[in-house]
């Protein structure tokens, strides 16, 4: 249903940097302990383990060479990374949530450790920068790291409030939606369109 309701959503003509056609998404969900897990390709040819509860999408984006985004495009590794955050702390009770992205592509629970990336790998044809998207981050899962729903029961915890849980396909669909809104902003109005959210949102301690 999740695959569905990303593939109608993502069905639309390509116009200076508008999510392409179709989009897949792998994602798991439930309270399985069984250490199941698959791997995904990460940068540096390292391997992402995703448990039950990590959420995994792929998208396919087109990007015009002489848009503001084509010729600035190592941003979008950037602009995915923040959507991520974005549709987490862009919801009503949740924005001290402390989530952070870690240049150039990584989110971060505080400066504490990583809960998800995002690769990029891109080919250009004719005028047209075709880009392939690869995203994880944990949602549901402890482990190996921490989680998004961690976080916010230690939120709970510590500030004595009830927000709820949220869940994989929640999440890859804001995440989606708030990628299209920054990709937009950033062809219309360029880098100084984004930065504000970016350098909020960024994680200005050195982590290793």
């Amino acid at each position: 249903m999740v695959k569905q309701l990303l593939r109608n959503r993502l069905r639309k003509s390509i116009i200076e940097g508008k999510l392409a056609a179709t989009a897949s998404c792998s994602h798991r969900t439930g309270q399985d302990n069984e250490p199941k897990h698959t791997s995904r390709l990460c940068r540096g040819r390292n391997a992402w383990l995703s448990p039950l509860g990590c959420a995994m999408f792929t998208l396919n984006v087109q990007i015009e060479l002489n848009s503001k985004l084509g010729q600035r495009i190592p941003f979008l590794q950037h602009l995915v990374a923040l959507a991520v955050v974005e549709a987490v702390c862009s919801l009503p009770g949740y924005q001290d949530i402390d989530l952070r992205v870690k240049w150039p592509n990584d989110i971060y629970y505080g400066n504490r450790m990583k809960l998800g990336g995002v690769l990029v790998t891109s080919t250009v044809l004719g005028s047209t920068f075709h880009l392939l998207i690869g995203c994880g981050f944990n949602v549901t899962n402890s482990n190996p790291t921490v989680c998004i729903n961690d976080l916010i029961q230690s939120y709970n915890l510590q500030h004595s409030c009830s927000l709820q849980p949220l869940s994989c396909a929640q999440l890859i669909a804001r995440t989606v939606n708030c990628l299209e809104a920054l990709i937009d902003n950033f062809q219309q109005g360029g880098p100084e369109s984004v930065l504000p959210t970016y350098y909020k949102r960024w994680l200005h301690r050195c982590v290793t």
